[in-house]
């Protein structure tokens, strides 16, 4: 059973590059998840410990052609088996995100 420390996806938004980054920053405050803006379109940050897991770093990125990029990697570098919590992670975003934009 392999099952990997890193998940990734990517959706694409018909809106405006400012509302998608606007909404991805509504996301993360609403989610309470530790994070930064690096560049325009692009963020990094951190999901704490829980009972099931050290924590994951994540980062997001937002292409021109309205395309959003989310990688949860789990934050414990010995991890050998995340579980399914990063996959988890990168779902709740999007659920999210997806319902901050048709809001």
């Amino acid at each position: 059973m392999n099952i990997p420390v890193s998940y990734s996806a990517e959706e694409r938004f018909k809106s405006t590059p400012n509302t998608i980054v606007s909404a991805i920053d509504k996301t993360l405050i609403s989610l309470s998840w530790e994070y930064h803006q690096t560049i325009s379109g692009s963020f990094n940050g951190h999901i704490g410990m829980s009972f099931w897991s050290w924590g994951e770093n994540f980062t997001i990125t937002l292409a021109p052609d309205g395309t959003v990029q989310m990688k949860s990697v789990c934050s414990f570098p010995l991890t050998i088996v995340s579980w399914g919590k990063n996959k988890r992670n990168v779902s709740h975003f999007f659920a999210t995100l997806n319902k901050t934009l048709t809001q």
